[in-house]
């Protein structure tokens, strides 16, 4: 039986093959990566107790970049910072950065074991821990729908997804207001079809909506809405539309995603309903400046970024910058412009010219 999993990270086959030998005789097993892709690929479709990473494969820091993205990406991972070189300095960092250990590629047999031991150690007592912590649900779901095999549907989604627990199922619209104890849902998932002969009244029960479950949201299911329709009811406070026919793992994604207070809809619908629905004027500028002085440069394309509806993580690949730097930005564009989240910011940015 082996005694864990270990991903070796080295540009240098040599060296891999090398601690690759080693681990094995002792009775691990290993799995070899040349570079930060290879390694993160293996980690995303492999089992990985522990990950002996190159401090400098392609540049300086590439091995404290990688040891940072598996903390974030694979926290039960140990990490353990391998070098030609030992370096005080480079030796904190990789601690500080959640590192189990850090050795010389030069480290003696005994004490590349007792760093492996002192690391599987550590992985055990993280594995134990987080198994008595019941993380909760991202989302409780409520469906308003008269179809039985959409419920039996979304019930296996939440059997085969713990992040999102089914809350209750109602087959009309109006049934959600008669409850003298209310649901738990934060997100409401409503077909259209089931809901269509009573949209007529749509502003009035949208308005009832929010005042009735003010901290949870609407997605529409079954939805063949045209574009227009999609950014009006987008403005009234819809958070997304799902179509007949979705792959759970899409579903899974969409939820997420609305569940963090973003929105699940087309480019074109979220772009269609701020450009048609916000009144462009210079009202509300702040004194004395111009319009197209409000946001620095940088600022200006994380705000165009924003207005293509992308997520903070989709924003940072795009940008090339950490996640942290985006909500920065994010901090200060909402500070500047004197609004509380996305859309408001990306209204401003329309009104006051800042987006094209």
């Amino acid at each position: 039986m082996a005694m864990g999993n270990i991903l070796i990270v080295d540009d240098d086959p040599v060296v891999r093959s090398s601690f690759s030998y080693l681990l094995e005789d002792e009775g691990y097993t290993t799995r070899q990566a040349g570079s930060i892709s290879e390694a993160l690929h293996e980690l995303q479709n492999n089992e990985c107790d522990i990950a002996l990473l190159d401090l400098k494969m392609e540049g300086e820091t590439d091995g404290l970049l990688l040891n940072k993205a598996i903390h974030e990406q694979f926290p039960t991972v140990q990490t353990i910072l391998i070098t030609a070189y030992a370096n005080y300095n480079s030796a904190v960092m990789a601690l500080k950065e959640g590192a189990s250990d850090y050795l010389s590629k030069a480290a003696s047999t005994g004490d590349v074991l007792a760093a492996i031991e002192t690391a599987m150690k550590k992985r055990k007592e993280v594995l134990k821990n987080s198994k008595t912590i019941t993380p909760a649900p991202l989302a409780t779901l409520s469906l308003v729908c008269n179809h039985n095999f959409i419920r039996e549907g979304l019930l296996h989604f939440t059997e085969k997804h713990p992040d999102f627990v089914f809350a209750s199922h109602f087959r009309h619209l109006s049934e959600i207001f008669l409850h003298t104890e209310k649901p738990t849902g934060s997100i409401f998932l409503i077909c259209a079809e089931c809901a269509l002969t009573e949209l007529t009244a749509l502003n009035t029960v949208l308005h009832r909506f929010k005042t009735y479950y003010p901290e949870s949201c609407i997605v529409f299911l079954n939805t063949n809405f045209t574009s227009e329709e999609k950014a009006n009811l987008l403005l009234k406070g819809v958070r997304g539309f799902l179509p007949d026919k979705i792959d759970e793992e899409v579903l899974a994604n969409a939820l997420g995603k609305v569940a963090a207070g973003e929105i699940w809809a087309g480019r074109m619908e979220v772009s269609k309903a701020l450009r048609n629905h916000f009144v462009i004027s210079e009202h509300g500028l702040p004194e004395g400046r111009a319009p197209d002085r409000i946001l620095s440069p940088r600022e200006r394309d994380v705000l165009r970024l924003l207005a293509m509806n992308l997520s903070n993580k989709e924003l940072a690949d795009r940008m090339g910058v950490s996640l942290q730097t985006v909500k920065t930005h994010l901090y200060n564009i909402y500070q500047k412009l004197s609004v509380h989240n996305r859309s408001e910011a990306i209204a401003k940015g329309y009104r006051y010219h800042l987006l094209p």
